[in-house]
């Protein structure tokens, strides 16, 4: 793997004062997902800015543990100022924690050490720039230095196409049984392992 060539953004460590931007992103980034339901009020149990306050809240309790390594990516605003257009949160989970995880990943990591990539998000007027390929490459990357081999993550079908590409395989399809607007549906998520 090879970072791509320069663009007209930067990927940056995220810095506890970030968190809140990274938190917005997120939020609107899954308000406003490629296809299927809004994915905000289902992976936090609201939306708008409910969602966005409590993601925040969310992200202060990661940021504190060692383990949790947050990315920003940032572009020049109209007015010269940097402006938070993507975000990544990956987990190095090393082997004295590698039995605390949820219990799809717990099948098939247990005691494994391993990088987990935890939520990753570009506002929607950025995507198709490469950023979050970028994100991905750079949390692969820093996870190798750092001496892990071995991925984890769980997508939603949009993404799947992105992470098949950097070598993520489909493990098991999870699925979740939601209310979404008064109308019962069930969604889908792939869980995806990465071996090198």
């Amino acid at each position: 793997l090879r970072y791509p060539p320069p663009r007209d953004f930067e990927i940056l460590p995220a810095q506890p004062t970030d968190l809140s931007a990274l938190a917005r992103v997120e939020a609107i980034a899954f308000e406003n997902p490629n296809s299927g339901p809004k994915l905000v009020r289902i992976l936090f149990g609201t939306d708008g800015e409910e969602a966005f306050q409590q993601r925040s809240r969310d992200f202060v309790d990661m940021h504190k543990s060692p383990i949790n390594k947050f990315y920003k990516v940032v572009t020049k605003a109209e007015d010269g100022t940097d402006k938070v257009i993507g975000m990544a949160v990956w987990r190095f989970t090393p082997s004295l924690l590698a039995d605390m995880v949820d219990e799809c990943e717990s099948r098939y990591m247990s005691g494994k050490v391993h990088a987990c990539l935890k939520g990753i998000a570009t506002l929607p007027e950025y995507r198709g720039r490469g950023v979050a390929s970028a994100l991905l490459l750079r949390g692969i990357l820093d996870a190798r230095a750092r001496g892990f081999k071995t991925f984890w993550l769980e997508s939603t079908p949009d993404a799947v196409s992105l992470y098949r590409r950097f070598g993520f395989c489909d493990v098991e399809v999870l699925k979740m049984d939601v209310t979404v607007d008064g109308k019962e549906q069930t969604i889908e998520f792939i869980a995806m392992k990465r071996t090198n």
